[in-house]
């Protein structure tokens, strides 16, 4: 009876654990190059509502950059893509430009890698015009 629970209970972290095969890994240790002093800012998004009335967020400020690795849970191809979300550099429409197609890469074999980039606004960074290309080359590495 208790083998019998503690099998149960395997099969039970198991699945949870392939469910929840989405990891987030931050793209820089520690400081992040080319931020300005960001100190108390945090990620802000705006929501909005498809026609189907699905919510879609739209990043409109990044300030700690980091990629959603999804990985497939079986026929694994041991092939990956970085999928960079547009937004026109004003955001990330991270939800369905993003998570949404590495969740479909994952379930046919491919690592989905989501880059959520820090957009090029002057506020937040020092150079402007190098930022998501810092942040995509330190997804490649």
């Amino acid at each position: 009876m208790k083998n019998t629970f503690k099998l149960m209970l395997l099969v039970c972290y198991l699945g949870i654990q392939s469910l929840s095969a989405q990891k987030i890994i931050p793209l820089y240790q520690g400081s992040v190059p080319n931020n300005k002093e960001n100190k108390g800012f945090i990620d802000t998004a705006r929501v909005f509502k498809t026609s189907s009335g699905k919510e879609v967020h739209f990043l409109t400020r990044i300030i700690i950059p980091e990629v959603y690795v999804y990985l497939p849970a079986k026929n694994n191809t041991g092939g990956a893509v970085i999928i960079c979300p547009g937004g026109g550099y004003g955001g990330l429409a991270i939800d369905h430009e993003g998570h949404d197609i590495a969740k479909k890469l994952a379930e046919n074999g491919i690592a989905g890698i989501v880059l959520k980039n820090r957009v090029p606004n002057p506020a937040y960074v020092i150079n402007k015009s190098i930022v998501p290309l810092q942040d995509a080359q330190r997804a490649i590495q």
